[in-house]
């Protein structure tokens, strides 16, 4: 994995150096999709992407649930959300962070961990990608506060497929004064 400083590896590129990066990328793989129908190839289209050049990395999400120790909580906040994201970020594979704070429980207990941050992993070695973050911590590159409580909990998910989106949100009728506004009745 040996890379310039900054970079990110996002893309898996061919020997010609095609890759999903690369600008014209998409419509080469549109293109060679056509083609393959066209010329009435057998086959389905997933395996063709799977042999053609252009192909993403895998998938992964790390969660990483997390407490401040009692009484440090903006200190704990301002190292995670200033410091210690990027730390991570700068990790080969780490791609994109997001931290979350708990707003609902779903339960009747309280939750265990108050913090919860996201971080988006592309790597074609997830166990060395994982190893590098576990040297790095603690380190120069990666300090660690002592404003965290180091009772966390972190689990790395591989996607399943691709992320699905809704096709169309339906809001509830509106009702004004007691009358159906989408319908005008009562």
């Amino acid at each position: 994995m040996s890379r310039h400083p900054g970079a990110r590896p996002r893309c898996r590129t061919g020997a010609d150096g095609w890759g999903p990066c690369h600008p014209l990328a998409g419509a080469r793989y549109v293109g060679a999709m056509l083609a393959m129908t066209m010329a009435g190839a057998v086959g389905s289209v997933v395996e063709a992407f799977y042999h053609s050049k252009v192909r993403p990395m895998a998938n992964y999400r790390c969660i990483v649930m997390t407490n401040p120790v009692p009484g440090r909580e903006d200190e704990y906040n301002d190292w995670y959300d200033n410091r210690h994201l990027d730390d991570v970020l700068s990790i080969p594979g780490f791609v994109r962070a997001q931290r979350f704070e708990c707003a609902v429980p779903l339960s009747a207990e309280p939750p265990k961990f108050r913090y919860l941050s996201i971080y988006e992993i592309e790597s074609d070695d997830i166990a060395a990608t994982i190893e590098l973050l576990v040297a790095t911590a603690g380190t120069n590159s990666m300090k660690m506060s002592e404003a965290m409580d180091m009772n966390a909990s972190a689990i790395v998910y591989r996607a399943r497929g691709p992320a699905k989106e809704a096709t169309a949100v339906r809001a509830p009728p509106a009702t004004i004064f007691g009358v159906d506004a989408d319908l005008g009745t009562n």
